[in-house]
């Protein structure tokens, strides 16, 4: 069965470009016959993307940019000419391969996809979060009109994927919407021994994952503990400005950030608790991988993902939406006693069960063989 996955681009830290990456390398491991095409790798070759990609994968990189103008015409007229760009080139690829199933992400192609005339199925996989341009946008018309526009084209598809029950919940008039939770890309692990006096934060430094709250936390906290330490793992558009903000307020002893790392692993098992204050989120991927190695999290309830994964009070804390004085309370609690520590973390190993690759990829399996019968 061949299969094409078109992404936005596939050779950064990620975790859009993780999941896709993991389960293409599943499923060609399976015998799929996986293709994996991206939108602009911004110059890379796929050789050099953070994760790892099978060899066996075939990859094409359509090199699309939009080119960005001051003048609002001009930018309008690159955006139109860029989609038909992507438009033709899309088409162009999809009718050489012949492929049995077609998935797109929520990049540019989305649109094109459910209006080419083939024989073959197409999936919609919702990674983002469906309220991001609720929350990155200022006027509250445009969010709305880009939401009913996403989700209008979703309809379009043989089956539209999300990654939570909360999102399917929302969608709830869209019949063609289905859950499948994406797989933790930490399948086995020795538990980490929760002794360490490290939180550990991961994720890329943007508006979206919200690290001046858990700046602001963690002066809260760290008055009464010392001796811990956070890390932050992530880089991105707001590395500067979270750095200052870390010496202004005179955090640069216990608060430390750190590039993306191949050896993320080990860190994890180097830390005793896992948090999480994002604006939004689609299903976090660095919750699932902190309940594998047996971390207690503790997250704000962000739309969505947190709720599906952490049982609230049993293996992490979910907390109210921007309420950092509950935040630095449970922490506190967390970082106080070890044995609670233990308590969440081995519930957390066992919740994590759930995302494991062997829970996972059969409902993709299945899925495929259903839509190609049809």
């Amino acid at each position: 069965m061949k299969i094409i996955y078109f992404i936005g681009q596939a050779v950064s830290y990620g975790g859009t470009e993780k999941v896709i990456i993991e389960k293409a390398n599943y499923l060609v491991e399976r015998g799929y016959d996986i293709y994996i095409v991206t939108i602009n790798n911004e110059g890379k070759s796929f050789e050099e993307a953070f994760f790892s990609i099978n060899k066996r994968i075939h990859t094409h990189d359509l090199g699309l940019t939009l080119p960005y103008s001051k003048n609002p015409f001009k930018h309008l007229c690159n955006r139109r000419r860029y989609y038909k760009s992507v438009d033709k080139a899309v088409r162009a690829y999809i009718e050489k391969v012949q492929p049995d199933i077609v998935i797109s992400t929520f990049i540019p192609c989305m649109y094109t996809i459910p209006r080419i005339k083939g024989n073959f199925a197409t999936i919609l996989e919702l990674h983002n979060s469906l309220w991001d341009s609720v929350y990155n946008d200022v006027s509250k018309f445009r969010s709305t009109y880009q939401q009913r526009k996403l989700l209008n084209c979703a309809k379009k598809y043989d089956r539209f994927v999300v990654l939570t029950n909360e999102a399917k919940e929302y969608l709830s008039l869209i019949k063609n919407v289905q859950v499948i939770y994406n797989p933790s890309p930490i399948q086995e692990s020795k538990p980490a021994p929760l002794k360490a006096k490290q939180v550990l934060s991961v994720g890329r430094l943007s508006y979206q994952k919200n690290y001046v709250h858990l700046i602001d936390i963690w002066s809260n906290v760290i008055r009464d503990f010392p001796e811990w330490k956070l890390t932050i793992i992530g880089d991105g558009v707001e590395k500067e400005s979270l750095q200052k903000k870390i010496q202004d307020m005179e955090l640069t002893e216990s608060i430390h950030i750190i590039s993306p790392t191949k050896e993320i692993h080990q860190v994890y098992l180097d830390s005793s608790i896992f948090a999480l204050t994002s604006n939004y989120e689609g299903l976090p991927l660095v919750l699932l991988e902190a309940q594998t190695i047996g971390l207690p999290t503790i997250s704000y309830a962000c739309k969505t993902g947190p709720r599906d994964i952490i049982t609230n009070a049993i293996d992490g804390y979910l907390i109210d939406h921007y309420n950092k004085e509950q935040f630095a309370d449970r922490l506190k609690k967390l970082m106080a006693s070890e044995e609670l520590r233990l308590q969440m973390g081995e519930r957390a190993r066992k919740a994590s069960q759930r995302f494991q690759f062997s829970e996972i990829m059969p409902q993709w399996e299945k899925l495929f063989e259903t839509l190609k019968k049809n």
